[in-house]
């Protein structure tokens, strides 16, 4: 999925301190796009029938390296 190289896609692991920061006291890890397109993990591919709905997104940056 092209939101696998997009700078916008924010991954935090479990018990990070943006998950206490956000008043929450989930363990596990998270992930979203901070341009609000999904949160906790890009929706499967599979719902869309092999067809990327992100793929001609506006908002996308490749990730620095």
């Amino acid at each position: 999925m092209k939101c696998d190289n997009c700078k916008n896609n924010c991954y935090h692991p479990g018990g990070s301190h943006h998950a206490v920061a956000e008043g929450l006291s989930d363990p596990f890890p998270s992930a979203h796009c901070t341009k609000g397109h999904w949160n906790d993990g890009p929706e499967n591919i599979e719902n869309y029938q092999g067809v990327d709905p992100w793929l001609n997104c506006p908002d996308f940056e490749v990730k620095d390296a």
